[in-house]
């Protein structure tokens, strides 16, 4: 096990988020793997924080 000081890691079909935005991080992964990347910034555009990309 490496230990890294990140908040959101994915390796392969694996991924691991922390922090307060580790819920969005852990969507916008799965969303981007199963369907496109481009999807999943759209879908995360409806749910960032107040004063992030909206």
């Amino acid at each position: 096990m490496k230990v890294v000081a990140q908040d959101f890691v994915s390796d392969g079909r694996i991924a691991t988020a922390a922090g307060c935005l580790a819920a969005q991080q852990l969507a916008e992964w799965v969303i981007a793997s199963a369907i496109s990347p481009k999807v999943a910034a759209q879908v995360l555009r409806t749910i960032q924080p107040v004063g992030k990309g909206l």
